[in-house]
């Protein structure tokens, strides 16, 4: 059996949870391992920074922090 290897960071995307408001949507645990993953992987691996990069992937999968369409570009 394989493993599914996680994206790396500028592609990861949450999965999308349609029919539910996503400003109350907090992110799965997997969906914040898998972040945190990737940005292990962007920093190039090593230890002792796994608390950080599970912080970091918190942050940025938090529905607060994430970009909408209102006032962006296309």
């Amino acid at each position: 059996m394989s493993e599914k290897k996680p994206m790396n960071r500028s592609e990861y995307v949450a999965p999308h949870k349609s029919a539910v408001d996503r400003s109350l949507v907090l992110p799965s645990h997997n969906d914040i391992a898998n972040l945190a993953y990737a940005l292990w992987e962007d920093r190039g691996g090593g230890d002792g920074r796994a608390e950080e990069d599970w912080l970091e992937a918190e942050r940025m999968l938090l529905p607060q922090n994430k970009p909408t369409s209102k006032g962006h570009a296309a």
